[in-house]
């Protein structure tokens, strides 16, 4: 299942917003989601996109399906933290 780049993007930022150091919880993610971003409430979209984010290594999941999410370090993380 594909996921639009916008729901990763919205996790992208959620993450890097929440700036919390062992990484930021799914109910977190989500709280954050649906107050700066009212019309996406998608709650299947938004897990499908951490869990195609986490199978393709740009998410990292240390606990399995409940543990916190954080963005997985590449060369793509410093341009994605100076964007913010």
């Amino acid at each position: 299942m594909n996921t639009p780049k916008v729901y990763r993007e919205m996790v992208d930022n959620a993450i890097i917003a929440l700036r919390e150091r062992d990484g930021s919880s799914r109910q977190a993610i989500k709280r954050y989601i649906f107050a700066n971003y009212p019309s996406n409430q998608n709650i299947s979209k938004i897990n499908s996109a951490i869990k195609e984010g986490v199978s393709s290594g740009h998410y990292i999941q240390r606990m399995g399906p409940s543990g916190r999410i954080k963005l997985a370090r590449g060369e793509n993380f410093m341009t994605r933290l100076i964007k913010m």
